[in-house]
């Protein structure tokens, strides 16, 4: 199951929440609450790494939750509707407002509407480098990357927006009180701007006193006075409270304020979670609104070293997927090459096999096989005198007689006689060439020679014979 993880680490408690995709939204699955206010770093990280041995869970994104109390909030106006002008006007105006150097800070901004100079009103959020980077380091060395930075405020505030049992009109003005243990998170909001954050630095167990409560109505009626008489904001609508319950404060507050008071309950009920007798005095609505994921704002850190070590552990991971898909290629390429090599020698083994039991179950057929071919070598050369016979005997008349007759070479014939008549040789000679199994038939010589009675022709012939054997 994939994860999510928010992490929120104040002045005095260690905050973790476990969410989870389940049916295309986000619920909460787990919660974790760690007094830390006499712990050293080194024990934070210790009981991380522990929480985190004992769940299990597969992490795929962790936020970074900066309570309000850490966070400088002001508001100005600047002479332009241009994002991209807005964002250096902001970095020219971030040194004049805070008593640091502009290097040991980090800030971000949101625009929240336009003056009646036809200014923009834009929210910058202003937060110290080294308390950004002390809890980026305590969750590294934990084994947990951080992926967002975020503000609470705008967390608390639209969970506010969403889930309020009052409709909230986009041009009211209301107020947001998130009561956590250290301090109360005082936002004024029009619609779904945010445009005034404080924090008021009265802690829980002073609010369920009567003193406490008085203080806390004074330093809200000190902040409404101040934002009227600036123009800011006239007089609210609502006031919402959220984080820790404080018995009485929903009545004593409108009565004191003459505005409408409803308490709106975080995403989840820590009790049923963990049973510990910090719950009730700890806030969770910061971290467990970030179950909405369709929020519209957001005031989004950027700590320079946690940028450049995420795009180097994304250019790991895409170099590790690479490497990866490549020697998976390689491998089946491999697979398929060596797998053809050695199909290729089994089948020819296989073969070599099949040959030798073939020659096993033959036995001596080879030799009698070559016995044959011998004798039949012998017999083709004693069967051509006898064809040679035979062919003559059809063209030797009584008036020829044959002396000779000799096998050369190549069926290369030599025939020798007389004949009583130069004719009857020409005849012999006409006979010959006209037979299909005689070929390149030469006349050596034919000479007449006088006997007592008579005249004899005689005469020399080679040819060829055209003898196959069958």
């Amino acid at each position: 199951m994939k994860v999510f993880l928010n992490i929120e680490i104040n002045s005095m408690y260690l905050k973790l929440v476990w969410l989870a995709m389940q049916t295309r939204q986000k619920k909460i699955i787990d919660v974790v609450v760690k007094p830390i206010a006499s712990c050293k770093d080194q024990e934070i990280i210790e009981f991380i790494l522990e929480t985190l041995k004992k769940n299990h869970y597969n992490i795929i994104f962790v936020t970074l939750i900066l309570p309000r109390n850490f966070v400088t909030l002001r508001t100005i106006e600047l002479p332009s509707l241009n994002k991209n002008e807005l964002g250096k006007m902001v970095d020219l105006h971030v040194g004049r407002i805070i008593p640091y150097k502009k290097e040991d800070v980090i800030f971000s901004y949101q625009v929240c509407g336009i003056g009646e100079m036809g200014y923009s009103k834009v929210v910058v959020a202003i937060v110290q480098k080294e308390i950004v980077e002390r809890e980026v380091k305590i969750l590294e060395q934990a084994g947990i990357l951080v992926d967002k930075i975020v503000l609470s405020s705008y967390s608390i505030m639209q969970w506010i927006v969403q889930n309020s049992i009052c409709k909230i009109e986009n041009k009211s003005i209301n107020i947001v009180l998130d009561i956590d243990t250290s301090f109360t998170d005082l936002i004024i909001f029009k619609g779904e701007n945010l445009l005034f954050s404080r924090s008021i630095p009265i802690k829980i167990d002073e609010i369920n006193t009567d003193v406490g409560r008085r203080k806390l109505l004074g330093e809200i009626r000190q902040s409404l006075l101040i934002l009227n008489n600036d123009n800011i904001i006239k007089k609210p609508k609502n006031i919402f409270l959220s984080g820790c319950s404080v018995a009485g404060l929903n009545s004593a507050m409108g009565e004191e304020l003459s505005i409408a008071v409803n308490s709106v309950s975080a995403p989840i009920s820590v009790k049923k979670f963990q049973k510990t007798a910090v719950v009730g005095s700890v806030s969770f609505t910061g971290l467990s609104a970030l179950v909405i994921d369709d929020y519209k704002y957001q005031m989004l850190f950027t700590l320079p070293e946690l940028q450049i070590k995420k795009v180097l552990r994304e250019k790991i991971r895409a170099l590790i997927l690479l490497s990866i898909f490549s020697v998976y290629f390689i491998s089946m390429v491999c697979l398929v090459f060596f797998g053809r090599r050695y199909n290729q020698r089994v089948y020819l083994n296989n073969l070599v096999l099949h040959s030798a039991q073939i020659d096993e179950d033959l036995g001596q057929v080879g030799v009698q096989i070559d016995k044959i071919e011998f004798v039949k070598t012998h017999l083709y050369a004693r069967r051509i005198p006898l064809f040679i016979l035979s062919q003559l005997q059809k063209l030797i008349t009584n008036d020829l007689v044959i002396n000779y007759i000799g096998l050369e070479s190549d069926i290369r014939v030599v025939l020798r006689g007389h004949a009583r008549k130069l004719s009857d040789v020409l005849k012999l000679v006409s006979n010959l060439k006209q037979m299909q199994s005689v070929r390149k038939v030469q006349t050596k010589y034919m000479r007449k020679k006088k006997l007592k009675n008579e005249e004899l022709t005689y005469f020399e012939l080679i040819f060829s014979l055209n003898y196959t054997q069958t």
